[in-house]
């Protein structure tokens, strides 16, 4: 009996490899081609997201779908006004002061929240919703006036408040070294237990100039692939893969297949199913 996306989340989360990774490239804002609506019409509507996301899903065969990804959602929930000219929005800098349980509670994060809830009850075993979140140095990085207390603050609300709705998959992303990672540790460690106590799975994206703060947090790795890479031999762990999608293996370990960043601008809604079948042939286990 071939297991449900939530059964081989729930493995993963147990430090258990399933039967095959999920295959969960980020695409997010994409769905908002299929009527033809720009990222910042569909992103603030939790209708038009929600549904059109499930339409995303069940028409490429997704095992995840991205109510947030590349956006910038967490740096207008800490305050910035995004520049809309363009996809990723840029943070410009930040007027509003408000807390981040504020911020969760208004605008377009609302209407992310409600799109999660939606999703959750419409989707129901055949895919789970996941949020891709920058980590701490990541968000401070790009949000003017954050630091990285700030920013793990802010991002401990989101987790939790995306969670508490449904999300069952969080991915965070820290690809450089912080200047102290004992501190990016202690910084990242509530993100992830906080996941997990909503029974969410929790996995750290980290280049492998970074993947030493991984030991100090629980999570699943997840790897970006690069020139050169090869799989480990022991999982659970997951693949951040570029696009286009180099000739890698997989490995035996894998529990999710994704793309390194938000699809929206690099391909279209109508090419998603060449994404999949490309995350596809990079795992050998059956069902993959």
């Amino acid at each position: 009996m071939t297991a449900s996306v939530r059964a081989l989340l729930r493995q993963a989360a147990r430090g258990q490899v399933g039967e095959r990774p999920l295959v969960a490239p980020r695409a997010s804002a994409l769905a908002g081609e299929i009527e033809g609506l720009a990222p910042v019409e569909l992103l603030g509507n939790p209708t038009k997201l929600a549904n059109l996301l499930t339409q995303l899903v069940r028409g490429a065969d997704l095992d995840v779908a991205w109510v947030e990804s590349g956006s910038n959602l967490a740096c207008e929930v800490a305050g910035a006004e995004l520049d809309w000219s363009r996809f990723p929005p840029w943070p410009r800098a930040r007027t509003a002061r408000s807390s981040p349980e504020a911020s969760m509670a208004s605008g377009r994060a609302a209407a992310v929240v409600e799109a999660t809830r939606r999703l959750r009850a419409v989707l129901g075993e055949r895919a789970v919703v996941g949020v891709a979140l920058p980590g701490p140095m990541e968000l401070a990085a790009a949000c003017p006036g954050l630091d990285g207390e700030g920013a793990a603050e802010v991002l401990l609300v989101m987790v939790r408040s995306l969670c508490q709705a449904g999300a069952e998959l969080v991915l965070l992303s820290e690809r450089g070294p912080g200047p102290d990672p004992a501190e990016l540790a202690a910084w990242l460690r509530p993100l992830a237990a906080t996941a997990r106590f909503f029974q969410a799975l929790p996995l750290l994206v980290a280049s492998p100039a970074g993947r030493g703060v991984l030991a100090g947090v629980d999570a699943v790795p997840c790897l970006e692939v690069g020139e050169g890479f090869t799989s480990p031999e022991r999982g659970p762990y997951g693949l951040a893969v570029p696009w286009p999608i180099p000739p890698v293996a997989a490995g035996e370990g894998c529990v999710l297949l994704t793309t390194a960043v938000e699809l929206t601008g690099r391909t279209g809604a109508e090419a998603l199913g060449q994404v999949v079948a490309g995350l596809r042939q990079l795992t050998p286990r059956a069902g993959g």
